[in-house]
């Protein structure tokens, strides 16, 4: 490719001369005349019709934003002058993050960086501490990207809210142990100088006007890329932003990136190599055109796909004849999944192979090295430490993905997979429990929706917002249900069912007991809470220390299944009349839901559901029991405060803004 004009930037000429790459295939210089880079020439592009008629795109509004940050804050000029020290091109968002830290009442904020800015990290820390009157904790651990947030930590060292900075939000916030304030630390680079440098090496042979340009970059430039869009679309038949979700438009990590099509070149704005790569892995075919905003240079990025392809195959081929296997999962942060953990764990439980589970902040050789009597490695990391440094391990050291190839759950991909934090990842991938979940909360919808068509609707009236069951309008009070025949499996001495008074009886796991007990939580679930608010039973319920206690408007029946699946003669089908979730680990529990329907309050039902769920979590040796509650719901309190429960903290803007909750415990060890 010709150099373009000085003014323009220039785009670095292939070198002839080439030397045997060492065995890591990554971070290579551009290259295109090598023989890596001989598959990434670029096409020379189509032709078209000057005069055909092209529709165009109707406009998009305008949306305008008014910042919350109030005026004390945002034009403090003490502030501006202590912003100063901090580089004028850089947004740390000093502002917005005092202004959250106000809000939340915080009395210390823990500060995560990157490398590249913890530089800065001082900085910031001073000045939070003297315009927010916090305490600032600096966290010296790595960061190696989004998927690094250390949120445990930081609830662990008393913080109320983490500042994250150089990353995109990828662990959604309300899986956070604290509140959590990402900022993405977005660059001003020379946008004109980058839209010249494009328009010059892609308007020209070999490429010309009707070449389809994608347009990508890491979070810092994702911003600048849809003004170089605009600017770049009147000179190129195309130029696109694409988006592989949850990530934002034009975002990439080093383990995710977009599926291109219909695209003749990328240009990928970043200062390394490392997330281009991402690119290129996934979309070998496709030549990538890299612009550093800092030296201003735009080159031609090459990668060994046919080697990396031998070095893990090669590595899937040995570790398929392991006869023992160890599995990495990552501490460091919120690196490793645990629902991934837990289908590699399944998969080695259904072949028989023995296996020992390790954890690990960081995963050098020597640690692995120790384990001498593991012929194979799964590490639930960064798939990248597989692609890019696994040659360098004694033993294989697969991904999720490799390790699927390798006990044959999957074949090899032509395309090896960037898609660890894709929503439409494979099954490998951190999406695939929630692809698991969606479908089993669409199956028990299904049969919810039956349900209620079987029983013609709800029949017991409007159900209001009281989640608790305890609503401010009365309800009157149901008959008696009848009684079924007299049976000797009737009499409610079965393990999992409690025979009640007041004509309910409790069952402890409604999921296990069968009877179209879920299926019919799900419905007055459904018919309580509106659809943003309605709890997604199937989930919630389907965890190691779930457990779905449910009160039925009728005599206690061991074998609720054989019930339901009865003929005429038979007792009819069981009616819920409130249901509780309870979440159990070792030393903890937590009611996640308590529902009792309309028809049903008044009659000391949620108080028996919640006193056999604290006696469930006393028996399981539990030692604290909590729960969330609106501030505004005085009848929820009043029953909470009956069975000894006491607000422990408040919880600003829990359920929305301007709703908030309070966090209710009570010692079961007291009791």
């Amino acid at each position: 490719m010709d150099a373009a004009p000085p003014a323009a930037g220039r785009v670095v000429a292939p070198s002839a001369a080439t030397a045997r790459p060492r065995p890591r295939f990554t971070g290579l210089s551009a290259r295109p005349g090598s023989a890596g880079g001989s598959a990434a020439a670029p096409p020379a592009g189509g032709s078209g019709d000057a005069t055909a008629i092209v529709p165009q795109k109707a406009p998009r509004p305008r949306r305008r934003f008014i910042s919350q940050i109030p005026p004390s804050i945002a034009d403090d000029p003490e502030l501006q002058s202590a912003l100063g020290a901090l580089p004028s091109n850089y947004n740390f968002e000093v502002p917005k993050t005092i202004w959250r830290l106000q809000q939340l009442k915080a009395s210390a904020v823990a500060l995560q960086f990157p490398e590249g800015l913890l530089m800065y990290a001082t900085t910031i820390a001073d000045i939070l501490e003297r315009f927010a009157g916090v305490s600032a904790v600096i966290m010296g651990d790595v960061t190696y990207g989004a998927c690094c947030v250390d949120d445990i930590s930081a609830a662990a060292l008393g913080c109320q809210l983490l500042v994250h900075y150089g990353h995109s939000c990828l662990v959604p916030v309300d899986q956070m142990e604290t509140d959590v304030l990402y900022v993405f630390v977005e660059i001003a680079i020379d946008t004109a100088h980058l839209v010249d440098s494009l328009r010059l090496a892609f308007t020209s042979a070999p490429f010309g006007p009707a070449t389809r340009l994608a347009l990508c970059g890491t979070i810092q430039f994702a911003g600048s890329l849809h003004a170089v869009r605009a600017a770049l679309e009147p000179h190129l038949a195309s130029v696109t932003v694409p988006q592989c979700k949850p990530l934002s438009a034009g975002e990439t990590l080093g383990c995710t990136s977009p599926k291109l099509h219909d695209v003749d070149a990328v240009a990928f704005v970043a200062d390394g190599r490392f997330h281009p790569e991402s690119v290129m892995i996934s979309n070998p075919s496709v030549p990538l055109y890299r612009y550093d905003p800092y030296s201003k240079q735009l080159t031609l990025e090459v990668y060994e796909h046919a080697r990396m392809h031998e070095l893990r195959r090669a590595a899937v081929a040995t570790a398929a004849r392991a006869r023992s296997w160890g599995i990495v999962l990552g501490t460091l942060g919120r690196q490793g999944s645990p629902a991934v953990l837990g289908h590699v764990q399944r998969m080695l439980a259904a072949r028989r192979m023995p296996f020992v589970t390790v954890l690990l902040s960081e995963v050098f050789p020597a640690k692995l090295a120790a384990f001498g009597e593991v012929e194979a490695w799964v590490q639930i990391c960064c798939p990248r430490l597989s692609v890019d440094w696994g040659h360098a391990f004694p033993v294989p050291l697969l991904s999720p993905y490799e390790a699927e190839v390798a006990l044959g759950a999957s074949e090899w991909l032509s395309t090896y997979p960037m898609d660890y934090y894709s929503k439409a990842g494979g099954t490998w991938a951190n999406y695939a429990l929630e692809h698991d979940r969606k479908a089993s909360r669409e199956r028990c919808c299904k049969r919810a929706a039956a349900v209620e068509a079987a029983e013609g609707g709800c029949g017991q009236g409007g159900c209001g917002q009281g989640g608790c069951g305890q609503g401010a309008t009365p309800s009157p009070p149901p008959s008696p249900p009848a009684s079924p025949p007299s049976s000797p499996r009737a009499s409610g001495e079965a393990s999992g069912c409690l025979a009640g008074g007041g004509g309910y009886s409790l069952v402890d796991d409604g999921v296990r007991h069968g009877g179209g007990l879920l299926e019919r939580c799900c419905a007055l679930e459904r018919r309580c809470f509106a659809k943003h608010e309605a709890m997604d039973l199937p989930a919630e319920t389907r965890g190691r220390g779930a457990l779905l206690i449910c009160a039925i408007a009728a005599p206690a029946w061991p074998d609720l299944g054989s019930i339901a699946a009865a003929g005429d003669g038979r007792p009819p089908p069981p009616q819920v009349a409130g249901y509780l979730v309870l979440q159990r680990s070792s030393l903890a529990a937590s009611v996640a839901k308590l529902v009792v329907a309309p028809a049903h309050r008044r009659q000391g039902l949620g108080r028996r559901l919640l006193e056999r769920a604290l006696q469930i979590a006393r028996e399981g040796r539990a030692q604290l029991c909590s729960l969330n509650v609106d501030t505004s719901n005085e009848p929820a309190l009043t029953l909470y405060r009956g069975v000894g429960f006491r607000v422990a903290s408040t919880r600003r803007d829990y359920y929305c803004v301007g709703r908030d909750a309070y966090a209710m415990e009570v010692s079961l060890a007291e009791q």
